[in-house]
C-alpha cells in the first residue's frame, strides 16, 4: 500500500504544483482582458465626448465637416467601426427637413423606419424622429441606414432619449446589430448635442434644446477577439434578475465548462458596461501536455483504494478543518473578484477609511497620481489626491471631507489633479461614501478619469474646424468670427479697423499650367510671405480658393493702403520655381472700414469684395478702397443683387420658358419647323423680365450652369407633354446651352438622364450652342456634340458672325445648323456689304452640309431677299413673337406681323 500511496502522492504534488501555476497564469490573463477591453471602451466614450464638444463650437454641421473630423476620430479609435449622427426633428418641421435634405443631396429623402418584414417603410407620424443623417464610413449597410429614424428601435429608442435627458455617454446592452449593418455582438453609445455653445443645466432644458445626437458601434465581439492569444477562448454573459444567465457572446463555447472537460481552465471576471452587469468567461488550454497527469492520476488511484479505509479516520478528524477554509476561501474569493474589478476598470480608484487614510488604489491611480500603492498606504487623501479649480488653479476641499460632510454621493465634476511630480493634468472626478452595517461613513471611494487624450483631441479637431488645411491660416468661419469681434469692438473714432479681401492674379494659368500641386504650393508660399508682411495682432485668412482675407486691427485707411501696397509688391517680387519654371502673380486687393458698431461681418466682407473686383476690373495688380458713393462700386453691388435674385428665382421655380417659332422658307410656310425656347424671369410682383436683364449677371458670377441645368429639365418635361399632346408632330425644340456649362463634364450626363426619363426623341432636340463657347472649349465642345449627334441629337451654331467668326473652324464642327446673327440682318436691304455677307455664309454652310437660319427677320421685303439668297429658315417677330411655352396648343400657323408694328 505504502508503495502505491508514495508514487500517487508525487503525482498529485506535482500536478498541484503545475495546475496552480497554471491558475495563477491565467487568472492575470482574465484580468488583463477584462482590464483592456473596459480601458477601450472608455476611451471611445471620452472620444464621443471630445467630438461633441467639437460639434457644440461649430455653427452649422455640413458632410465635409463631419466627413473631415470623423475620419479623423475613426482613425485615432480603431475599435469605433461606424459613427452617426442623428438630427432631432420635431414633427412640425418634418417636410421641411425632408425637402432641404432632398435639395442638398439630389436624391429624394424622407424619414424611414423598420418594417415587420425587416426592410424600410416610410416612417409614422410620432412627436420627433431621430433619422440618420451623416456616417462614416460609407459601406453599402451604413448608407442604406440613412433617413432611418432608430428612435423606433426599442433599445436604441430607449438609450437616445436617456442620452437626450442627463446629457451623458448612453449605451444599449450588447445585442445583435446585423439588422442595422453591425457585427454579431455590437454595443451602441449616444451622446446628445444641444443648440448653443454650452449644454443646458436642466431635464427639461435639454429636451427643449436637443439639436442632435451622436451614435458610435462598438464590435464587442471583434474587441474581444483581437485581446485573445493562442489557445484563449471567451463568453461573455449578462447578468439578468428575471433569469438565468443568458449567453451574448460565446465565440462558439457551450454554456458550462463541463462540456470541455478536463483540458482547460475556466476563469470568470464580473464587467460592469455603463450600467449593465455582465460575466466574462476566459476558458484557455494550456500548451503543454499537463491534462495527462489525471490519466496518470486515475490509473494510480486504483491503487490507492486499498488505503481508504486507513485514511478514512483522519478524513473525519480534517473535515471541520476543511469547512472551516472552504469558508476562508470563499470570503478569499470574494475579495479577490472585488480587487481584480478595481484593478480592471479604466478609471483611477481610491479607497479611504473613516479618516481619510488611503487604503488601496489601483494601478490607473498609480499612473495617474505618480504614486505607488506602498508610498500612500495610510497617508491621508489630501496628499494623494491634491485637486486644485481649473480656472483659477486654487486648491479644492479633498474628495473625502465633501463625502464626508454631505453624507451624498459628489456629481462628477472636471478639476485639476496635481500629481506627485507637481504637474498638473485634468481629470472628472466624483466620490461615494462607504457605510457601515449602521449606516454610518466609514470611507469613501475616489472615482477619477484622465481628461488629458480628450482634451488634446478637443484642441486637434477645433483647430481644424477653424483653419485651412492646406496652408495652416485661419478659414473663412474663423475669419467671420474675428471680423465681427472687430466690429463689436469699434467706437468709430478711436478704434477702427479694416478689412482687406485679396484675390491672387493669374493664379489660373499656374494652377492648369502645372497642376494642382504646384497651386497648392503657391498658395502655401504667398500665404507665408503675406503673414510676414503683417503685424502679430493681424488676423491672416485663406477664404477659398486663390482668395485671401486680412483683418489690420486698430488701423486706418492709409495706413492699410500702404500695408497693402507693401504686400503688392512683396508678392510681385516673388518667383514660384517650379521644376525650372517660373511664376510670377499679382495681388488685386480691395479694403473695406470698419468704423462702428451698426455693421455685420457679411457686410464688411461684401463690401471689400466688391472693392477686390473693381481692382481686378481696372487691371488687376491694384488696391481699390470701398467707398459707398463709388458708381462702379454701386454697379458691383448692383449686379450682386441681381445675382442673388436670379438665384433665389432658380431655386423658387420663377424661370420660365417661352417658345418662338421658326419657319422653313423655301416650303410651306403655314406652320413652324421648330421652336427656340427663350427665357423670361417671373419677379416677385408678377412682372416679367426678358434675358438682357439677368444673362449677362449670370454669366459674370458663374450662375450659368446652374441655370443650364434648370433649362434643360423644364425643357425635356415641356417637349415631353407637347409630344404626348401632339404625338404625330415631328416638331423640332431648340435648347440653349452656355459656354460654362459646356466645359463641363457632368453636361452630357444630364441630358442623357433627362433623355430616358422624359421619353422625348432624340430627333427632336437641337442644342445651340455660340460660337464664341465653342473656341473657348474646342476640344471639349466637339467630344460633347459628336457623342450627342452620335444618339440623334442635333446642333445649332447660334449668333454667328458677332464674335470671333473664323470659317476654317467651321470645318471641324459637327453642327446640323448655323444660324446668322440679325446684326447682319438690320441693315441687309441697304447695306451691300451685309448681303454679301450673308449670302457667303450661307453658300460655305451649304457647301458644308448645314442649314441656316436668319435672326430677327421683322419685315416682308427682308423675308424675300434672304428667300431668294437660298436661306433655309427664317426666325423673327415678323414670323411670329415669343409666346409661353405652356401653351396647350396645336402648332400656330403663321402669323404676319405689319412692317410698322414689328
Amino acid at each position: 500500500m505504502m508503495l502505491l500511496m508514495i508514487p500517487a502522492g508525487a503525482v498529485m504534488l506535482a500536478y498541484y504544483v503545475q495546475h496552480t501555476e497554471l491558475e495563477n497564469r491565467y487568472q492575470q490573463r482574465a484580468t488583463a482582458i477584462a482590464r483592456d477591453l473596459m480601458r477601450d471602451i472608455n476611451n471611445v466614450e471620452g472620444a464621443l465626448v471630445s467630438t461633441t464638444g467639437v460639434h457644440q463650437a461649430l455653427s452649422v454641421l455640413d458632410a465635409s465637416q463631419f466627413t473631415g473630423f470623423s475620419r479623423e476620430l475613426l482613425g485615432a479609435y480603431p475599435h469605433i467601426d461606424s459613427l452617426y449622427y442623428l438630427p432631432v426633428v420635431a414633427d412640425a418641421s418634418r417636410g421641411d427637413f425632408e425637402e432641404n435634405i432632398s435639395n442638398t443631396r439630389f436624391q429624394p429623402f424622407m424619414i424611414r423606419q423598420m418594417s415587420p418584414t425587416g426592410g424600410f417603410e416610410r416612417a409614422e407620424r410620432r412627436p420627433i424622429y431621430a433619422p440618420v443623417l451623416h456616417v462614416e464610413p460609407l459601406t453599402a449597410a451604413n448608407v442604406r441606414l440613412v433617413g432611418v429614424d432608430l428612435l423606433t428601435d426599442s433599445d436604441m429608442g430607449q438609450a437616445m432619449r436617456r442620452a437626450i435627458v442627463s446629457g451623458k455617454v448612453t449605451e444599449t446592452s450588447l445585442s445583435d446589430t446585423t439588422r442595422f449593418g453591425g457585427k454579431r455582438v455590437s454595443l451602441m453609445l449616444f451622446k446628445a448635442v444641444y443648440f448653443g455653445f454650452f449644454p443646458p443645466k436642466t431635464d427639461r432644458g435639454r429636451e427643449a434644446q436637443v439639436q442632435g445626437i451622436y451614435m458610435a458601434r462598438l464590435p464587442i465581439d471583434d474587441m474581444l477577439a483581437a485581446l485573445l492569444q493562442p489557445g484563449e477562448r471567451i463568453a461573455l454573459s449578462r447578468i439578468r434578475r428575471d433569469g438565468p444567465r443568458r449567453l451574448i457572446a460565446d465565440d462558439g463555447l457551450p454554456a458550462t465548462d463541463d462540456a470541455w472537460g478536463a483540458q482547460t481552465i475556466s476563469k470568470l471576471m464580473p464587467l460592469r458596461l455603463l450600467g449593465d452587469e455582465y460575466l466574462l468567461r476566459t476558458v484557455h488550454r494550456p500548451d503543454k501536455p499537463w491534462f495527462l497527469m489525471r490519466s496518470a492520476m486515475g490509473i494510480l488511484a486504483v491503487g490507492l483504494l486499498l488505503s481508504i479505509a486507513a485514511i478514512a479516520l483522519w478524513w473525519i478528524r480534517r473535515r471541520a478543518r476543511l469547512a472551516a477554509r472552504a469558508a476562508a476561501d470563499r470570503v478569499f474569493a470574494e475579495k479577490e473578484r472585488a480587487q481584480v474589478t478595481l484593478y480592471s476598470i479604466g478609471e483611477a480608484v481610491i479607497t479611504t477609511d473613516a479618516s481619510g487614510r488611503v487604503e488601496m488604489l489601483n494601478a490607473t491611480a498609480e499612473r495617474l497620481t505618480g504614486w505607488s500603492a506602498d508610498e500612500v498606504l495610510g497617508r491621508n487623501i489630501r496628499d494623494v489626491a491634491s485637486l486644485v479649480r481649473e480656472s483659477d488653479k486654487q486648491p479644492l476641499p479633498s474628495p473625502f471631507e465633501r463625502v464626508y460632510t454631505r453624507g451624498e454621493t459628489l456629481p462628477e465634476t472636471e478639476v485639476l489633479l496635481v500629481r506627485k511630480d507637481g504637474e498638473t493634468i485634468a481629470v472628472t472626478e466624483t466620490a461615494t461614501p462607504i457605510r457601515d452595517q449602521h449606516a454610518r461613513v466609514s470611507g469613501a471611494v475616489v472615482v477619477m478619469r484622465d481628461m488629458s487624450h480628450e482634451r488634446e483631441l478637443i484642441r486637434h479637431m477645433t483647430y481644424q474646424a477653424t483653419h485651412d488645411a492646406l496652408t495652416g491660416l485661419k478659414n473663412r468661419h474663423a475669419f467671420e468670427r474675428e471680423v465681427q469681434r472687430a466690429i463689436e469692438s469699434s467706437d468709430g473714432a478711436s478704434s477702427v479697423h479694416v478689412v482687406c479681401f485679396i484675390d491672387l492674379d493669374r493664379f489660373k494659368q499656374v494652377n492648369d499650367s502645372c497642376g494642382h500641386a504646384a497651386g497648392d504650393q503657391l498658395l502655401r508660399q504667398v500665404g507665408q510671405l503675406l503673414k510676414s508682411g503683417i503685424r502679430k495682432a493681424d488676423v491672416l485668412a485663406r477664404i477659398g480658393g486663390d482668395e485671401f482675407g486680412i483683418l489690420l486691427r486698430h488701423c486706418d485707411l492709409d495706413q492699410a493702403r500702404v500695408t497693402a501696397e507693401g504686400l503688392r509688391r512683396k508678392i510681385a517680387e516673388f518667383r514660384l520655381n517650379w521644376h525650372g519654371e517660373y511664376f510670377s502673380v499679382g495681388l488685386s486687393t480691395g479694403l473695406a472700414l470698419i468704423e462702428g458698431r451698426g455693421m455685420r461681418s457679411g457686410e464688411v466682407l461684401k463690401a471689400a469684395d466688391a472693392a477686390c473686383y473693381m481692382a481686378k476690373d481696372q487691371g488687376r495688380n491694384q488696391v481699390c478702397v470701398y467707398r459707398p458713393d463709388d458708381e462702379k462700386l454701386l454697379r458691383r453691388s448692383s449686379d450682386l443683387r441681381h445675382a442673388s435674385q436670379l438665384q433665389e428665382a432658380i431655386d423658387e421655380d420663377r424661370i420660365e420658358l417661352y417658345r418662338q417659332p421658326i419657319f422653313a422658307l423655301q416650303g410651306d410656310l403655314s406652320t413652324p419647323s421648330s421652336y427656340e425656347f427663350l427665357l423670361r424671369l417671373r419677379q416677385r410682383d408678377g412682372r416679367l423680365c426678358g434675358p438682357a436683364n439677368f444673362l449677362n449677371v449670370a454669366e459674370r458670377f458663374n450662375l450659368m450652369v446652374g441655370l443650364d441645368r434648370y433649362v434643360v429639365k423644364k425643357a425635356f418635361s415641356l417637349i415631353r407633354q407637347y409630344q404626348v399632346r401632339h404625338p404625330d408632330s415631328d416638331i423640332v425644340f431648340n435648347i440653349n446651352l452656355s459656354g460654362q456649362s459646356i466645359g463641363r463634364p457632368d453636361l452630357l450626363e444630364l441630358i442623357q438622364r433627362e433623355a430616358a426619363a422624359s421619353h422625348v426623341a432624340p430627333q427632336t432636340v437641337c442644342f445651340e450652342i455660340t460660337e464664341n463657347s465653342v473656341i473657348e472649349n474646342m476640344d471639349t465642345a466637339i467630344g460633347l456634340m459628336r457623342v450627342l449627334r452620335n444618339a440623334g441629337f442635333r446642333f445649332a451654331l447660334d449668333d454667328f458672325g458677332t464674335g470671333l467668326s473664323s470659317m476654317a473652324y467651321l470645318k471641324r464642327l459637327p453642327a446640323d445648323i448655323l444660324k446668322i446673327d440679325g446684326e447682319f440682318v438690320r441693315t441687309i436691304l441697304s447695306d451691300e456689304v451685309d448681303q454679301a455677307l450673308v449670302r457667303t455664309i450661307n453658300d460655305v454652310s451649304h457647301v458644308l452640309g448645314m442649314k441656316t437660319v436668319v435672326e430677327r427677320v421683322e419685315d416682308r421685303r427682308t423675308l424675300e431677299l434672304l428667300r431668294d439668297m437660298g436661306v433655309d429658315y427664317v426666325q423673327g417677330f415678323y414670323t411670329g413673337r415669343p409666346e409661353p411655352a405652356t401653351l396647350d396648343a396645336s402648332a400656330p400657323a403663321l402669323t404676319i406681323v405689319s412692317e410698322r408694328s414689328a
